[in-house]
């Protein structure tokens, strides 16, 4: 894994557990990452930061889209459970 340097300051952090999926919003300005680690990371395409974490699921992310407007986050774990939360107040 290697560490990416962003700004003098920042730099994107190794993630803790395996990340198997990826998905990306319409507009292409955000990722959201999930796997293993039950967590769903959002994150900012243009400066390569995370900006938001999801941690809803109790067992690991299996599914990971966004919405057609981009505006929320739907993710499906492997208990069968599946959160739908909004990009922008995490809720």
């Amino acid at each position: 894994v290697r560490q990416a340097k962003i700004a003098q300051d920042q730099a994107i952090e190794p993630m803790q557990a395996a990340e198997d999926l990826l998905a990306l919003d319409p507009a292409r300005r955000r990722m959201a990452t999930g796997g293993g680690d039950a967590v769903v990371a959002l994150w900012d395409l243009d400066s390569l930061v995370c900006t938001r974490t999801f941690s809803g699921a109790d067992t690991p992310v299996r599914s990971v889209d966004f919405s057609g407007c981009g505006e929320l986050v739907a993710f499906a774990s492997e208990d069968k459970t599946v959160d739908v939360v909004d990009v922008a107040s995490g809720e």
